[in-house]
């Protein structure tokens, strides 16, 4: 009988092992599946991303293009002037 319960506490002990492994097993497949969800949202998308830096882009080129008459600016100017401060 002694046996018995020797046997049974570690089968016990053996099944409580088992089920810390198995949460770990859990997050890491949560984190998979995040994993992919993010990579497909990334492939869905980049596209209309890189199409509006690309809007974005030539907008700020063109109005750059528009402005005549803007005076030059020389970095060691304005360097200077705020040394001078």
């Amino acid at each position: 009988m002694h046996q018995l319960m020797a046997l049974y506490a570690s089968l016990q002990a053996r099944l409580a092992a088992h089920e810390e492994g198995q949460g770990m097993v859990e997050y890491g497949l949560i984190i998979a599946a995040v994993a992919i969800a993010v990579i497909i949202a990334i492939f869905a998308l980049g596209p209309k991303i890189a199409s509006m830096f690309e809007t974005a882009g030539s907008s700020l080129s063109s109005d750059r293009t528009k402005k005549t008459g803007l005076a030059a600016v020389d970095a060691r100017d304005v360097l200077a002037k705020v040394a001078a401060l």
